[in-house]
């Protein structure tokens, strides 16, 4: 059907696409850092969860091209001024947790 009509060309169709997307498509990833934790390098970022008071902190740690292991934080912000005084010791928490966190190879057929 495309070939029959003149004005159907990949770029208008990657355009249409792009416009499409940016209308109704996935929110843009947020910001991220890399942290370094127990020598090894994690991607970080935050973000809030739709429709709820949460936001999430994720630390993601690639382990090949197909695979990565992603460790989620949900804080609750909407406790107002109650928040900041627990603020410093759930990260001081999310950071011991981070550091308790031991990733080793194994040995094994079933991933192959």
């Amino acid at each position: 059907c495309r070939k029959n009509h003149p004005s159907f060309n990949e770029e208008r169709i990657a355009e249409e696409v792009r416009l499409e997307l940016a209308g109704f498509g996935y929110p843009p990833i947020p910001p991220h850092q890399i942290k370094s934790v127990n020598n090894r390098k994690w991607v970080f970022y935050c973000e809030p969860v739709p429709n709820s008071l949460s936001r999430d902190r994720m630390y993601c740690l690639p382990l090949n091209e197909e695979f990565y292991i992603c460790i989620l934080f949900r804080y609750r912000v909407d406790l107002g001024d109650k928040f900041k005084y627990w603020k410093n010791d759930a990260e001081a928490a999310e950071k011991r947790i981070m550091e308790s966190v031991k990733i080793e190879t194994v040995g094994t057929k079933l991933l192959e």
